[in-house]
């Protein structure tokens, strides 16, 4: 996109955001004189700027074209083809790959062999033989039988023995605790909170009578009252404002203020190059 693209662009878009208004309501003693100054004065300033910005524009493609294809890609292709790929190729074939093969064929394999064929196996043995074994026994036969016959013969059997015992007593006890736990509930219900349920109901109805002999008469009093006094006081205050403040606003916007504001404008405009 050219500079007049650009320009034409940009002036429509100045056009979009301030919508402007027919020429009949701009005073020719104003706009005729700013566009003579504009004529006499903007035009030549800007006709030198568009010299001077296309030679710039010019000079600097000049230069850029000038450093991508005279430094740019001949400074590419003697890095990738003298220096990049000619090291790539030496650290791979040359450096990488016997290093790769001493590791496989000289390091790793005598390793692996040493562990799986040598190492493992008496090590293996000895893990499991000689010393899992004897020791799973001695686990086995030395703490957990033991441990098991105590807690089956001197604790779970007496215990057993003991619930046996004392089941009828421990069903006589929670029966007693049961029929004494009802027998304070029915003593609550008849003695607290059906005198307190009357209660309550006997002050819901008082207060229901003075709500409604009391409070609605009273809010029913504010209401008359505001619409008998504010509402018409704030109708009295909206019909003075219309016919007097309205008024003045109204032409001082649209006779005084509008004029003067595209002139302005349109002085704008012109200077800008319209």
């Amino acid at each position: 996109m050219d500079s007049d693209d650009l320009f034409a662009a940009r002036e429509a878009a100045w056009a979009r955001e301030s919508p402007r208004e027919p020429e009949d309501d701009v005073p020719a003693w104003i706009r005729y004189p700013a566009r003579a100054i504009a004529l006499v004065f903007v035009v030549p300033v800007r006709f030198v700027w568009e010299l001077v910005t296309r030679a710039a524009r010019l000079i600097g493609a000049a230069l850029s074209w000038a450093g991508v294809y005279l430094f740019w890609f001949p400074l590419r292709w003697a890095w990738l083809n003298l220096i990049w790929f000619p090291l790539r190729w030496v650290s791979l074939n040359v450096i990488w790959a016997p290093l790769r093969w001493v590791f496989l064929n000289l390091i790793r394999r005598p390793l692996r062999w040493l562990w799986i064929d040598v190492l493992w196996p008496p090590m293996r043995w000895i893990g499991v033989d000689l010393i899992g074994k004897p020791l799973r026994w001695l686990v086995v036969h030395l703490v957990i039988l033991p441990i098991g016959w105590v807690a089956v013969t001197l604790v779970y059997e007496p215990l057993r023995w003991l619930a046996r015992a004392l089941r009828p007593a421990a069903v006589a006890v929670l029966r007693g605790i049961g029929w004494t736990f009802e027998s304070l509930w029915w003593l609550l219900e008849r003695a607290v909170l059906r005198p307190a349920g009357w209660v309550l109901r006997v002050l819901a109805d008082a207060l229901a009578w003075a709500w409604r002999h009391s409070a609605v008469p009273l809010v029913r009093g504010i209401a008359w009252s505001w619409r008998h006094t504010v509402v018409p006081a704030a109708r009295g205050v909206a019909w003075v404002w219309s016919h007097t403040v309205t008024p003045v606003w109204r032409f001082a916007r649209d006779d005084v203020w509008r004029p003067i504001a595209d002139a302005t404008r349109d002085v704008f405009r012109t200077l800008r190059g319209r």
